[in-house]
C-alpha cells in the first residue's frame, strides 16, 4: 500500500486553557505568531488560530489583536490560515465573526451546533491563579451554552462562505453534528467542503473506536477528509486512529 498524505492541523493557543495552566501557552501576538510559524516549519499544513488579550491572556475576539499576528504568519508560511468562529461561549456571534470577516481567510472553523461547552471541571485541580478572570471564566461555563443554531450556521455560511469565499473545518462534537452538516450540504449551503473535525469532550462524543467509526459513516460522502482530536486521556486514542483507513483520508488536529 502506498503512503497516504496526512493533514496536520495545529491550534496554537485555543481558548480553553488559561495562563495559569501552562507557562508555555502563547498569549501575546508575538508569541502566537512565533509558535504558529514554528508549527508550520515542523509540518503543520493548517494553523487554527485564536487570539488572546496580550495584557492578561484571556480569549478575545478583537480583530485588531488578530491583525497583529495574522499578516506575519501569512508572510512567513504557506500554511492554510484557519480562524476560529467559536472563540468562547461567552462571546456573541457578531463578536466571534468580527475577525474572520475582516481577514477573509481561506478557512474558518465552524462548530456544528449549540452545546454545553463546559470547562468548569478544570477548577477541580488545585492551582494558583495568575489572573482573577481565569476561575471566573471557567465557572461561568457551568451555566452557559455555546450557541450555534441553524439560523446562526446559515448566516455564517452565507457571510463567510459565500461572501468571503471561505471554506470550513466543520467541528463536530457529536455524531448528530455530522448529520446537521449533511443537512446543510443537501440544501446547497455547503459549497466548498474541506473536512470535518471529530472531537472528544466529556459533554460530547467519547473517543472509543466505535464512536469514531460511527462518525466516519455519518460524514457526508463528499467530505475531503475527517480530522480527529482527543482531549486529555483520550488524546492518544483519537490521534492514533487517523493511521487506520476508514474510507476517507483522515488528518490530525492539535488541541484548541
Amino acid at each position: 500500500m502506498g503512503l497516504r498524505k496526512v493533514i496536520i492541523t495545529c491550534a496554537v493557543t485555543g481558548s480553553v486553557h488559561t495562563p495559569s495552566m501552562s507557562p508555555y501557552l502563547p498569549v501575546t501576538p508575538d508569541q502566537i505568531a512565533t509558535d504558529a510559524i514554528a508549527a508550520a516549519e515542523a509540518g503543520a499544513s493548517i494553523l487554527h488560530l485564536h487570539a488572546r488579550d496580550p495584557k492578561d491572556g484571556r480569549p478575545t475576539a478583537d480583530p485588531d489583536v488578530y491583525m497583529k499576528f495574522l499578516p506575519r504568519i501569512k508572510q512567513a508560511t504557506d500554511a492554510v490560515i484557519n480562524i476560529t468562529t467559536g472563540g468562547s461561549s461567552l462571546m456573541t456571534l457578531d463578536q466571534r465573526l468580527a475577525a474572520p470577516l475582516r481577514a477573509e481567510p481561506e478557512m474558518c472553523s465552524l462548530n456544528m451546533g449549540s452545546m454545553n461547552f463546559a470547562l468548569f471541571p478544570m477548577l477541580d485541580k488545585p492551582r494558583e491563579w495568575q489572573h482573577e478572570w481565569e476561575p471566573k471564566l471557567l465557572e461561568a461555563t457551568r451555566d452557559t451554552i455555546f450557541k450555534n443554531t441553524f439560523a446562526d450556521l446559515e448566516g455564517v455560511l452565507e457571510r463567510l462562505g459565500k461572501g468571503c469565499g471561505t471554506c470550513f473545518e466543520f467541528e463536530c462534537y457529536d455524531v448528530g453534528h455530522l448529520y446537521s452538516q449533511a443537512h446543510l450540504r443537501d440544501r446547497g449551503l455547503v459549497r466548498r467542503h474541506f473536512f470535518s473535525s471529530s472531537r472528544s469532550a466529556f459533554w460530547g462524543a467519547s473517543a472509543p473506536i466505535p464512536t469514531i467509526l460511527s462518525a466516519s459513516s455519518a460524514s457526508p460522502t463528499n467530505c475531503s477528509a475527517i480530522a480527529t482530536r482527543g482531549d486529555g486521556s483520550e488524546m492518544l486514542a483519537f490521534h492514533g486512529f487517523p493511521l487506520c483507513p476508514v474510507g476517507h483520508p483522515i488528518g490530525q488536529d492539535g488541541p484548541s
